[in-house]
């Protein structure tokens, strides 16, 4: 709907526009730029399938690499400014880059088949050094929010902290993000701290926590799907959200 008209035509205000390479949208949804990586790794997938990831000719390890490429550089591009994904598009997110792995390590859905030879997805990422979609995603996102910190960028870091209260959009993110990585000995500690206690943390030893945090969530314990995590996990260990 146009917002006024003062003789110059009709102004509208655009609910999203392509930026850098990625789309933004306004609200607290990445659902539009996720779909749309979903779809450039399923396009990716068929242009690559008969001649790369089919082919006998090449080692299993040459097609992982040729994988990780394409997803890193096409799927999870700009991905760390995600807030949480709605199911729907984590699911698509999902298949799409599983389906690329599959067709690799040549575990895939074959039509008219009983198809009783398919392992689950978190035995095609184990089995094969893949990281999980949403552990790239959550990878990515802590590396930005990190390296605001390393940075010293006082005026980002001071709008997260200001927003630390808000429990929707990016900073809601890694909160999550966070919650989760306070499940590992290392930083359990972190469970009981506020966001802007997480900040001063980091800061002392910016450099230390980049590196250990991002080694940390590359683990394949962090790829593990989320309800089967919960199962895994020491019971004593406290998993409440980091307020």
């Amino acid at each position: 709907d146009p917002l006024w008209s003062r003789g110059l035509g009709d102004v509208y205000k655009r609910q999203s526009y392509k930026h850098l390479g990625s789309m933004s949208t306004i609200g607290k949804s990445a659902a539009e730029e996720a779909s749309i990586r979903s779809a450039i790794i399923a396009s990716e997938t068929r242009k690559l399938r008969h001649k790369i990831l089919l082919s006998p000719l090449l080692s299993l390890k040459t097609k992982t690499n040729i994988c990780n490429a394409y997803v890193l550089s096409k799927g999870t591009y700009n991905c760390s400014t995600w807030p949480p994904l709605l199911k729907s598009s984590s699911n698509k997110f999902h298949s799409a880059i599983l389906n690329m792995y599959r067709a690799a390590v040549g575990n895939y859905y074959t039509k008219g088949s009983d198809n009783t030879h398919l392992v689950s997805d978190d035995e095609i990422i184990f089995s094969n050094g893949f990281i999980s979609p949403q552990a790239l995603i959550r990878l990515s996102r802590v590396s930005l929010f990190l390296s605001v910190i390393k940075k010293q960028s006082k005026y980002v870091a001071a709008l997260i902290q200001a927003m630390s209260h808000v429990d929707r959009g990016w900073v809601s993110a890694i909160k999550e993000d966070l919650s989760l990585l306070a499940t590992h000995e290392e930083y359990s500690d972190i469970a009981h701290l506020s966001l802007p206690q997480v900040v001063d943390l980091v800061a002392q030893d910016p450099k230390y926590h980049y590196r250990n945090i991002r080694k940390i969530f590359r683990l394949p314990y962090f790829s593990i799907d989320s309800s089967d995590r919960v199962d895994r996990a020491d019971k004593d260990l406290d998993l409440s959200l980091i307020h």
